[in-house]
């Protein structure tokens, strides 16, 4: 939908702009801060997006202040373009704020259940068709985010999970003795001289001092003290390069099995996150349609657990306070827009009820102070008093007229809602957004 900023201005709603693009980019960095806070704290909107919608808020209101600093801080000198505080280009600051936010969470869910039963008691302008289809697009999100489809979510098809090619370990390096070498070792430890293999009578620097025809015991000494270094230095060498290579063996086996268990892990690990996700999916299907069951069941009953009694034995001004607290009992919070309008249409079956029939609301809360025994204390601890007296909802208006042993209903009246509603439906949706957040 267009920007509600941009239609308060198109409206007129807006003053002292003078088609000037800098103040507007102003106001919409001060609405971008406004938003931001509603992030941080996404309880301001259950009092926010009623200051947005109410044409009569006034400038005390705690949201127009927060809206009031957040343009002060990026436009400093904006009281000199107005000669009245500027209430419409708050509200309309906070109704854009309350847009920039409503995708996330349940925040679309908690400001529609918060105002839908309020718009139609507000006097709006020439706002009131852009706020109506602003409402709509909150409900339909509301619904979205609780119930995302009527159809059975597809699971995704999760691509198959396969690890990579195995690559052969290093091969270590074969070491072979250098016969020809060893050859003319041998040679030297034999005699002075020995023939090489070319017939060549000669030697290679380190002859055996002794012949053995002269001395053998000297002879074999030297020969065996000779042979056993050239034999224990060339089985050095073989198991030093050999050690070389089990080392490196040993470090290429070491690496490959952590990098198996590595990719093992991470496989098994994407198998699980896959499960999970697809059960995930299966139980917010099954919620839904558990959601819609127990709403249908308690809807066709009309039936109270927490009095274990019928609505009907009650007076239908009690009944329709207590029908939202069991209704709340059935469903996960918050609740999609479609369980609102159940609720009314739950009321519609009492006995005497009707969408036609309108009532004082002077005399609906009359009617539930002489008779609110029927209400159980443990629905009392779920509500809480306003903080003060001014700019009164349903919801405090009943609170105070449940909670107080004494207060003046005329005078509550004329600082809450309008004196003549049509039958009191979807009300308590507000305390349960509460309690969401609380």
């Amino acid at each position: 939908m267009k920007s509600i900023l941009d239609s308060f201005l198109s409206y007129g709603l807006i003053d002292n702009i003078d088609g000037s693009d800098e103040r507007y980019e102003k106001i919409e960095l001060a609405t971008k801060k406004l938003a931001e806070r509603f992030q941080e704290e996404p309880s301001i909107l259950v009092r926010a997006i009623i200051s947005g919608l109410n044409p009569s808020v006034a400038l005390s209101d705690e949201n127009i202040c927060k809206a009031k600093e957040c343009l002060q801080d990026e436009w400093k000198a904006y009281s000199t373009a107005y000669t009245d505080e500027p209430i419409n280009l708050f509200r309309g600051m906070i109704l854009e704020a309350c847009s920039m936010v409503a995708n996330e969470g349940y925040n679309a869910a908690i400001m529609w259940l918060v105002s839908s039963d309020v718009l139609p008691l507000l006097e709006l302008g020439k706002e009131g068709e852009l706020l109506r289809e602003f409402m709509t697009s909150l409900a339909y999100q509301a619904e979205s985010s609780c119930i995302p489809d009527d159809k059975i979510t597809k699971l995704q098809k999760e691509k198959v999970i396969k690890l990579d090619d195995i690559e052969g370990l290093p091969v270590g390096n074969s070491v072979k003795v250098n016969r020809d070498n060893l050859r003319d070792r041998i040679g030297d430890a034999a005699g002075n001289t020995h023939v090489d293999k070319d017939g060549v009578n000669t030697n290679k620097g380190n002859p055996n001092r002794y012949w053995p025809h002269n001395n053998p015991a000297q002879w074999a000494g030297d020969f065996a003290e000779r042979m056993s270094d050239e034999i224990a230095d060339v089985c050095d060498e073989i198991s030093l390069n050999s050690a070389k290579n089990n080392k490196a063996l040993n470090e290429a086996i070491l690496q490959y099995a952590v990098e198996l268990k590595n990719k093992l892990e991470n496989s098994l690990n994407e198998q699980r996150l896959n499960t999970q996700r697809h059960l995930k999916e299966a139980l917010t299907v099954q919620t839904q349609e558990q959601t819609r069951l127990n709403v249908l069941w308690w809807s066709e009953a009309l039936y109270s657990k927490s009095l274990n009694s019928s609505y009907r034995y009650f007076s239908n001004e009690i009944a329709t306070i207590l029908m939202p607290f069991d209704l709340l009992d059935e469903v996960i919070a918050p609740v999609p827009s479609s369980v609102g309008y159940t609720l009314s249409e739950t009321v519609n079956k009492l006995e005497g009820a009707g969408f036609h029939k309108k009532i004082s609301f002077y005399e609906f809360l009359t009617a539930i102070r002489s008779d609110k025994e029927h209400i159980v204390p443990s629905m009392l601890d779920n509500l809480s008093l306003p903080a003060s007296e001014e700019q009164l909802n349903i919801l405090d208006l009943v609170t105070i007229a449940v909670m107080q042993d004494s207060c003046d209903l005329n005078s509550l009246i004329k600082n809450g809602a309008d004196p003549f509603l049509c039958w009191f439906a979807i009300l308590s949706k507000s305390n349960h957004v509460r309690s969401v957040h609380e």
